[in-house]
């Protein structure tokens, strides 16, 4: 329950602040019942930069320890969401100048951009994104990896996004794009150490099962998948969006529909309700694929 979830916030909190003096923040989730403020410790927690430790048999940083934590004990996926959108809101940013390409984490629904910098032996993230789900999750990496070696970097286990509760509540696209993130991350680190990037494939990791990358995108039939995208920027056109991304992916068996769309019409809407919206248009083109990702 909401107020359990209080409880343990309070206490967690009453320990940080005896520890090590946490910054923390506030959020509201509403419930069938109403509103219940949840404190949850976010940007600027000050914790020690110590080696990886294991986590349910995962290695990670104490940091990303303290973060994954704080989610799991969140009571709902839609708690863990909203806390994700939270991280968001919070995050600084890139300035235009470092968004450039080779910064720019590859295969993402959303355009992520990620830098990093060595301070004596530590490496330090900063990334950003056009999406605010993803700007929170990359922000969750930032957070989680910045401060540690080069060699603690490549030892954080992929996997850790599931011991966080996300890895069953984001689409396969999503824990694919999460993945490019640590990934990319992990290389930057290796090059500002000098050590060699440990393999870190970009797989899904959803309901501790790999996504299905046996379908790769040049198997796609060419005319087909170009006939969909055009038919659904096509739809969308009705709700007068600002930004339309689209891309089909996988195999008459098997396509996957990408689906990026930002529109006035959704403010003071929830992710739900304009995704059912979106939905709702593109009815017939959705009958078509076996998998959609809709990002809004």
């Amino acid at each position: 329950s909401a107020q359990s979830t209080m409880s343990w916030c309070r206490l967690g909190l009453a320990l940080l602040a005896l520890l090590g003096q946490a910054r923390v923040h506030s959020f509201f989730v509403l419930d069938g019942r109403g509103a219940a403020k949840v404190n949850f410790v976010g940007r600027g927690v000050r914790l020690s930069a110590a080696p990886t430790v294991e986590l349910a048999g995962h290695q990670v940083t104490p940091k990303l320890r303290e973060i994954i934590q704080g989610l799991r004990e969140l009571p709902t996926d839609a708690f863990r969401y909203k806390q994700v959108l939270y991280l968001a809101q919070q995050a600084r940013g890139l300035p235009s100048e470092l968004k450039v390409a080779e910064n720019k984490v590859p295969g993402c629904l959303s355009t992520v951009h990620v830098v990093a910098r060595l301070e004596e032996d530590r490496i330090f993230f900063e990334g950003d994104s056009d999406a605010q789900l993803t700007k929170g999750l990359v922000t969750l990496l930032v957070d989680g990896l910045s401060g540690y070696t080069a060699d603690e970097i490549q030892a954080v286990s992929p996997e850790f996004i599931k011991l966080a509760g996300l890895g069953a509540s984001l689409t396969p696209g999503r824990n694919n794009g999460f993945m490019n993130m640590l990934a990319v991350m992990k290389r930057k680190a290796a090059d500002l150490g000098g050590l060699e990037p440990v393999d870190s494939s970009p797989a899904a990791v959803s309901d501790g099962q790999s996504s299905d990358q046996s379908h790769p995108a040049s198997a796609v039939d060419e005319s087909g998948s170009e006939a969909l995208r055009e038919a659904v920027e096509l739809k969308l056109k009705v709700l007068k969006p600002e930004k339309v991304d689209v891309s089909v992916s996988g195999d008459p068996e098997a396509t996957t529909l990408c689906v990026v769309v930002e529109a006035a019409c959704f403010q003071g809407m929830d992710v739900d309700k304009r995704q059912q919206l979106v939905r709702t248009v593109l009815r017939d083109e959705l009958s078509r694929v076996q998998r959609v990702d809709i990002e809004v």
